[in-house]
């Protein structure tokens, strides 16, 4: 059971967009992952794919150097320094950066494009972030509710992104659900739309 989903879930809109044209609708923006934390980026593809190699190196030299995974509270920290450095002709990209700290409990960050983070309960980012935020706020104040299942969330989560999908073209054909726990990350691909 998980009191607020959106910890351990990281939905992402799978396409590649410029303008109204949609080049590749398969591209999973799932950017970079670990045993228990997956960093999923929008925004330029160029400014993506650079980011994700500068972290993945400092990542495997992290592993080199301490022969251990870095923790997700360290990567958010990695992450942050990262953007920084680039500050005065920053990354145009958003990130969220999801996993499990170090009580084995759901941890998500989020970014502005020079590095600023913080952890938050709940974060939508991407061409539909302004559909998808307010449903999250929503969904969130409410405190009566019962906790939802696992696979109630999973539902929950690609219903919120059917919404998106109807009202945002930019959304791209299907979404990447993916669910963070002590055993690993599962993932589930949906399809969103099939005209």
């Amino acid at each position: 059971m998980c009191r607020e989903f959106i910890f351990h879930l990281l939905q992402k809109c799978a396409s590649l967009v410029q303008n109204v044209t949609n080049y590749f609708h398969t591209n999973s923006r799932h950017t970079l992952r670990g045993p228990n934390k997956i960093l999923a980026s929008t925004g330029f593809h160029g400014d993506v794919l650079t980011l994700t190699k500068l972290l993945e190196n400092r990542v495997k030299t992290f592993r080199y150097d301490h022969g251990k995974d870095i923790s997700t509270k360290a990567l958010a920290g990695l992450l942050s320094v990262t953007l920084y450095n680039r500050r005065f002709f920053p990354f145009y990209v958003s990130n969220i950066l999801a996993g499990l700290d170090d009580e084995g409990k759901g941890a998500l960050y989020g970014y502005d494009p020079v590095g600023s983070y913080e952890r938050i309960k709940y974060v939508a980012s991407g061409s539909s972030g302004v559909i998808l935020q307010p449903f999250l706020d929503s969904k969130n104040m409410k405190t009566n509710l019962p906790p939802l299942t696992k696979d109630a969330a999973v539902k929950l989560a690609h219903d919120i992104f059917i919404s998106a999908a109807e009202r945002d073209i930019n959304c791209g054909d299907g979404v990447v659900i993916c669910v963070i726990t002590q055993s690993g990350v599962e993932e589930h691909r949906y399809p969103l739309r099939r005209d």
